[in-house]
């Protein structure tokens, strides 16, 4: 049992429930951290990643035990100084701030303390202000490593989650990574920055809901922060992992800025700021009191010799740890800055960069299906990198499937096509063979207009009368599968993989040129669209200057749809959704582009009708881009009205309102050259 004897509680040095200081059996400085409500299998996790740790540039673990009543303490080498959190506090109070380079050199200290972790496969999980040490002496230290990675890999916000506002997107459905500790980085780097945390709300749970609906920081946000640490900051806050820096290249970048502004960025620097936000500040360890007592049975195992390969810790004559120097194996500052900031660099230039440094990195998350495509459309031709990089990025900012986004790019759909079922191990046909395709009556007589339309589905051909032949968008749709199944009774099935415009222009063809299978079987009742569509039109002329702005959208709307190739069949839904939509805000007095909530809306209109998911969409925009054109056609014709405050703006406003659009929603290219011919 070892003895320690705890003198009071810190002002925050850490980020968990209750941090102490202190003095072990030789006297020597301690922070003490009570571990409220773990359990003994936490412990040993903890055990565990501390051996791991250590021989790491971290404030090093001295001991892990439980107290008589059985709760866990996690015992550190004590330094005298403050966690940034009560910095920048202390600041704040005394209406002071800390300047740009004082930050700056915090971080690129933070992001050397990393580098040798992630060259190990190790991360903190952690890092936020309240985990970042900044000594007297100006030196900085992480505290807490592995202990929100073990004990809250996810977010929970436990106890050992230091600050609420610190999380990454990917940390609420999964383990911190290397890209986590980048991501969480510039968070602190973000409210040094600007002066205020990224992520705020009023309860852990809203702020939660914030991250969820993360989709990348905007540079008009902060464009009055200079480069290179504008691009550097956005590049740190993406929304997808795979396109962060390395901490090597954040500490680079950093060095790079301040030699270029002739910044001091030394340890006197951030011994002044630890200066200034300290006045009339108690050291922990020179209380002359004996303290408390505190007993501990250790779970800590013996320290031995850090295992071949690892970093030895150093002391200087003070007792601190030295603080990290540049080293020989850090990237050309030139050509990381290149990447950082532009990231147009080519593939082989990109791959001269990654092999600067030989040591082991971060293994690459696994790639899925979808994202094999476009690394196999790379390989063939059919793509350039920028392209792809891209299609990524739209991606992960709309949270739709990367094959959607390169067809929106306009690949070549038959190349698309042949990649996606070669992974997936699915037959294949192209676009020729679609456009040629005669089925017969027999056919399309088992697979009705509406069913083709729903499941995505075009027959080719009946084999031997007992098997059907069938072009789908996704063959491994199980649902789809099901229905079609369904409607096919006793018959087989063989399905083919097609694209989505020779699907489209395959449908229209086959089921346009029988109308007994599609259209109504009365002039009558085949008339009824076109005769809701000029009532409603008749409907808005009566509105005076709303209605105009209604019909005008309603035209945009349209107008956008056939800009997206949708068929013409499609354009007309669109249009009567789009007078539904529009109706429905007129009939609450606003503008025709001020759709109500779904509840609203179906007390107007009805429940489940067709108009629904295209409400919902709205709503969901620009947080959430849907895939297919026909509700992308609603959803920004109506998101570009309320923007610009009318739906076709001319002259000088409508250049104004394309930039103000484009700047908020960061639309594809693609789309918003859709927009802009819909607008013409």
């Amino acid at each position: 049992m070892t003895e320690y004897r705890l003198l009071r509680r810190t002002n925050g040095a850490g980020g968990l429930v209750e941090c102490s200081c202190g003095r072990g059996p030789s006297t020597q400085p301690i922070f003490a951290r009570r571990l409220t409500g773990v359990a003994g299998a936490e412990v040993a996790r903890l055990v565990e990643s501390q051996r791991t740790l250590r021989g790491a540039r971290l404030v090093p673990v001295i001991d892990i035990g439980v107290d008589p009543e059985d709760t866990p303490w996690l015992i550190t080498e004590g330094l005298e100084g403050e966690s940034l959190r009560w910095v920048m506090t202390s600041l704040g109070a005394a209406k002071s701030f800390i300047k740009p380079h004082e930050g700056l050199a915090i971080i690129q200290r933070v992001a050397e303390l990393m580098e040798p972790l992630h060259q190990r496969n190790l991360v903190h999980g952690d890092i936020c202000p309240s985990t970042i040490f900044v000594g007297t002496r100006g030196e900085v230290s992480l505290l807490d490593a592995g202990i929100a990675a073990t004990l809250g890999a996810h977010a929970d916000l436990g106890p050992y989650r230091s600050e609420s506002g610190s999380l990454a997107p990917e940390q609420l459905i999964g383990p911190a990574t290397a890209a986590t500790d980048v991501f969480r980085l510039g968070l602190v780097l973000y409210e040094l920055s600007i002066g205020r945390p990224l992520f705020s709300g009023l309860s852990p749970a809203h702020v939660c809901h914030t991250v969820n609906g993360w989709m990348g920081l905007p540079r008009d946000k902060v464009k009055h922060v200079p480069e290179p640490w504008l691009s550097l900051l956005v590049t740190m806050l993406s929304v997808d992992p795979r396109t962060r820096p390395s901490m090597e290249e954040v500490s680079a970048v950093l060095s790079q800025a301040a030699s270029t502004n002739g910044w001091k960025m030394g340890d006197s620097e951030i011994a002044e700021l630890f200066v200034r936000s300290s006045r009339g500040r108690a050291p922990y360890f020179t209380d002359a009191s004996p303290g408390t007592l505190l007993q501990l049975t250790s779970s800590m195992p013996a320290p031995s010799r850090p295992p071949s390969g690892t970093f030895e810790r150093t002391v200087t004559p003070t007792g601190n740890p030295p603080v990290p120097s540049a080293r020989a194996m850090t990237p050309p500052p030139g050509a990381v800055l290149a990447r950082v900031t532009t990231r147009k660099m080519t593939r082989e230039a990109l791959e001269a960069v990654r092999l600067e440094d030989v040591a082991p990195t971060e293994p690459r998350p696994p790639e899925t299906a979808d994202f094999r495509v476009g690394s196999q459309l790379l390989e063939r031709g059919a793509i350039t990198a920028a392209q792809l990089q891209q299609a990524r990025e739209t991606s992960a900012r709309f949270r739709i499937a990367l094959t959607a986004s390169l067809q929106r790019m306009g690949v070549d759909e038959d190349a698309l096509v042949e990649v996606q079922a070669e992974l997936t191990n699915t037959p294949s046909v192209t676009s020729k063979r679609m456009a040629e395709v005669e089925p017969g009556l027999d056919a399309l007589s088992l697979i009705p207009a509406e069913l083709s339309r729903r499941a995505q589905v075009v027959p080719l051909g009946l084999k031997g009368g007992t098997q059907l032949l069938v072009a789908m968008l996704e063959p491994l749709d199980t649902e789809a599968v099901s229905a079609l199944k369904t409607a096919l009774g006793g018959k087989g099935l063989v399905v083919f993989r097609a694209g989505p415009r020779a699907l489209n222009a395959a449908r229209m063809r086959l089921y346009g040129e029988l109308p007994a299978l599609e259209q109504a079987t009365s002039p009558a009742t085949a008339a009824a669209p076109e005769l809701a569509t000029r009532t409603i039109e008749a409907l808005f002329k009566l509105q005076g200057a709303r209605g105009f702005h209604a019909q005008a959208l309603v035209n945009t709307a349209a107008a956008l749809a056939a800009a997206l190739d949708v068929d013409a069949r499609g354009v007309e839904a669109v249009r009567l959704i789009a007078q539904a939509l529009a109706t429905a805000g007129l009939a609450r007095n606003r503008n025709a582009w001020d759709v109500p909530r779904l509840v609203e809306l179906q007390e107007l209109i009805g429940f489940a009708t067709d108009a629904e998911p295209y409400a919902e969409a709205l709503h969901d925009f620009p947080a959430k881009l849907p895939p297919d054109p026909q509700t992308q056609a609603i959803v920004i014709a109506f998101s570009f009205a309320a923007q610009a405050g009318e739906p076709r703006p001319a002259g000088s406003r409508l250049g104004g309102a394309l930039n103000g659009f484009k700047t908020r929603t960061q639309l594809p290219p693609e789309l918003l050259e859709a927009l802009m011919k819909a607008l013409q």
